[in-house]
């Protein structure tokens, strides 16, 4: 996680788990925060709505084209953390569209009535 003032300064950074706890301590520990992004990844959508819940403003970004923007061959969390911060901080983070939770929880039971019916897409 990387923390940045409105002139760019880093004002803190630190490692988190990806577990709910890990996740609120990060949080109640930038009070100040008013926007995050996190690239797409396993668990993206699950920070993302967590996040969301505590009243942020969060995107998810688009991998590939956060690397077209900072593209280095070896990039650690760290450098990650503060190229992401960086680009929320200036609006720029190439966002994906992330449907709602009732979206998501239609699109799951569409995706089971498709499957019991046999009508299920072929891969």
């Amino acid at each position: 996680m990387c923390a940045l003032s409105e002139s760019g300064a880093i004002a803190g950074g630190r490692l988190c788990r990806r577990t709910r706890t890990g996740l609120c301590g990060s949080c109640s520990a930038s009070v100040s925060v008013c926007g995050a992004a996190s690239k797409m990844m396993s668990g993206a959508i699950w920070v993302r709505d967590r996040l969301s819940a505590a009243g942020w403003k969060v995107e998810v970004a688009h991998a590939r084209k956060v690397r077209g923007v900072a593209p280095l061959a070896w990039k650690p969390d760290t450098v990650d953390a503060r190229v992401l911060a960086e680009l929320c901080r200036r609006d720029l983070v190439p966002a994906l569209w992330v449907p709602s939770l009732e979206q998501r929880a239609l699109r799951e039971q569409l995706r089971r009535r498709m499957r019991r019916s046999g009508c299920a897409p072929r891969r």
